[in-house]
């Protein structure tokens, strides 16, 4: 692993610590803090997601980090791209087209095709591109858990758990309202509304700090026309409990957001309208047997909009695109669950059905004439259809060791036959101290975008193109120290085979995609928490470095840091106060040699890779039990930062807004 200085280790200029908040159901921040420090090491930290029976996540076969959603508004979190950054291992880019995206240990792709998102136990993700969308898209004030799994999930979630899942429970129980404001026109409101049986969920919010619509375009040039920086976004989210069994929800999203990436001649944007309609039913008891079926049915409705002007002369209207490409599942994920005197024994079935339709390009000329029609797909109206069995045992051995293994089987409609395995050996000793020894398997299927797709007017399909493969090596050894707080160092190799590279052909006018990548990728995670002062004063930080190759390539991966970390001071003066100051750092990535190279000279400026950080804090006040007053701030001091849009490096890159101000109000009534 390559040299690096002290000015990489800001995050962590005390100690590289950091375990998440424990999660207890709507629990007070302030009461949990308020805890004597041994009862707050006391309190349970639960994951469900890591093997779809309650644990510690001490025991847990993975590495999962939880956070309560409660806990997250309080410490000024408005979005879940706040809450990735906070866990090691994860690096997090914008997008070409405007959000953010995760790369999980070095799993890299232009979209969040390589993490697989559940929201109420429903897959919810944009099948064309493999999209799971972030910020807006899930308020944190309407959730109530977040648990992130890092590292290979197949065995339990099937395709596309690759580099992890993330795992969201939404709020139900309570009536609230808030609103917030900001800088750059940015305001929300949300409201939440409960009886007996019946949730209902409703959030509107507009932000202004997309990005700097005046910036360069993506080739380089002087902007001609000014481009849209305003994301508005609408979210209602209804649920219904039959019985204390079943449970119905629906949750429908009207997104609107600015497409960054975009040349220095057009203002694009993108409409996104997601519905989801998700079935819950759970009966029985784990000591005889307990059945659990998730049915769900998601849309998703996408248009993308792109105005052009002329690129020389006197700026007029040159052209109007317009496309669509909607996309639809149904899936069904059913498993039974058997608690013996050591065992507890899962058995599963998942069937995911899905299509695409009206998945169309249409161009007009400045005079409103249709120039070009075009099918996105090859047979847009096929329906495919994937199967999935899986089989999980954890295993109670003597002297604290607990052994997890799991197997499954995939037939995904078009590919080959799949089989992934998953082996977690974790023991316990005394004083808080344990190991833990994972190995897994994962696979990601190509997404539409990748191997069903027209281009240039000449429809391309790729039959040899194959399924990514990942396969995780992990050993972890953490202590919890009853009177002072908790580490973790976790050391893991990814071998992963069959990446799915894009290579633009000047014929088509479009990227083709083959699997051309075998890389390995290692790494340290250094995390934990820890009381400087106990109840008053608390940090906890996490560090990541990286090494990361593709063999066959021969070159380090684009764009991807190899060190990066995070580090939060947590100041409680008053039980009804509390302050926090938070910091991520980003070292400069790496980028090919054709780095900007048709960017005019005149404004080439190869300092915009540099490394980055950014400064951010909080102040919540809470007068009663049941007001909470928040004021939080991002990149506080004010630094025009760059990232690099992981694309064609030889454009410009994606210059972030300055620093961003909300103030947010939350009653509970």
């Amino acid at each position: 692993m390559k040299k690096f200085c002290i000015s990489t280790l800001i995050p962590a200029l005390i100690f590289a610590f950091s375990l998440t908040l424990p999660v207890v159901a709507q629990e007070d921040i302030f009461d949990l803090y308020n805890l004597s420090l041994k009862e707050l090491m006391l309190v349970e930290i639960v994951t469900t997601s890591a093997t779809r029976i309650a644990q510690h996540t001490e025991k847990a076969p993975s590495t999962v980090y939880t956070f309560s959603g409660d806990q997250l508004m309080l410490e000024g979190i408005r979005t879940l791209t706040e809450v990735l950054a906070k866990v090691p291992g994860i690096q997090i880019e914008p997008n070409r087209q405007g959000h953010p995206v995760v790369w999980i240990r070095g799993l890299q792709g232009r979209y969040n095709s390589r993490l697989l998102m559940r929201v109420d136990n429903a897959v919810v993700r944009e099948m064309y591109f493999g999209n799971a969308m972030l910020d807006e898209m899930y308020p944190i004030d309407h959730i109530e858990t977040i648990e992130i799994l890092i590292g290979p999930s197949s065995v339990l979630y099937g395709a596309n758990a690759f580099g992890g899942i993330i795992d969201i429970k939404t709020k139900q129980g309570i009536n609230n309202v808030s609103i917030s404001g900001g800088n750059f026109d940015s305001y929300s409101g949300s409201f939440h509304l409960n009886n007996e049986n019946l949730s209902i969920f409703v959030k509107h919010s507009v932000t202004g700090d997309a990005f700097r619509p005046e910036q360069i375009g993506i080739n380089g040039n002087d902007r001609r026309i000014a481009q849209d920086n305003v994301r508005e976004s609408t979210y209602l989210d209804v649920k219904y409990a039959f019985h204390e069994n079943l449970q119905l929800s629906v949750t429908k999203i009207l997104h609107h957001y600015p497409i960054t990436y975009s040349s220095a001649h057009s203002d694009s944007e993108l409409e996104l309208e997601p519905l989801t309609v998700n079935l819950n039913y759970e009966t029985g008891d784990p000591k005889d047997i307990q059945f659990n079926l998730n049915s769900y049915y998601h849309e998703s409705g996408f248009s993308q909009t792109t105005d052009t002007v002329t690129r020389t002369g006197p700026i007029q209207p040159d052209s109007h695109t317009v496309a669509h490409r909607d996309t639809r599942y149904a899936g069904l994920d059913t498993y039974i669950t058997k608690l013996f005197d050591d065992h507890s024994v899962i058995l599963g079935l998942n069937v995911l059905t899905h299509e695409s339709d009206n998945s169309l390009e249409k161009v007009y000329d400045s005079e409103g004439v249709l120039t070009r029609s075009a099918e996105r797909l090859i047979n847009p109206d096929e329906r495919f259809v994937d199967y999935g069995l899986y089989l999980q045992d954890v295993w109670a051995l003597p002297s604290a060791w607990e052994v997890t293994t799991g197997i499954r089987f995939d037939k995904p409609d078009g590919f080959d036959k799949q089989f992934d395995v998953r082996l977690g050996v974790v023991k316990s000793f005394d004083q808080g101290l344990y190991i833990k020894g994972i190995f897994g398997t994962a696979y990601r299927q190509p997404t539409y975008r990748e191997y069903r797709k027209e281009s240039g007017g000449v429809a391309i399909f790729d039959p040899s193109l194959q399924p990514e493969q990942l396969s995780t090596y992990e050993l972890a050894i953490g202590k919890r120290y009853a009177d002072r707080g908790s580490i973790l160092l976790t050391g893991f190799y990814n071998g992963y085979t069959d990446y799915i590279a894009d290579v633009f052909d000047p014929a088509l006018g479009d990227e083709v995609f083959s699997n051309v990548g075998n890389r390995t990728i290692y790494g340290l995670e250094l995390s934990g928490d820890w009381w400087l002062v106990e109840g008053q004063w608390n940090i906890r930080s996490g560090l990541t470095l990286l090494d990361a190759k593709d063999h066959e390539l021969d070159t380090k991966l684009h764009a991807l840091s190899t060190e990066f970390g995070y580090a939060e001071l947590t100041y409680l003066p008053k039980e009804n106060i509390h302050i926090g100051l938070k910091g991520s750092y980003y070292s400069r990535p790496f980028v090919d040699s054709n780095y900007q190279s048709r960017v005019p000279d005149e404004n080439k400026d190869p300092s915009l890779n540099d490394s980055y950080f950014v400064l951010s804090g909080h102040i919540t006040y809470r007068p009663t039990t049941k007001i909470d007053v928040v004021l939080s701030g991002t990149n506080l001091l004010n630094h025009t930062d760059y990232s690099p849009n992981f694309g064609p490096s030889s454009g410009y890159d994606y210059e972030k807004q300055g620093i961003q101000v909300n103030l947010a109000l939350s009653y509970k009534y």
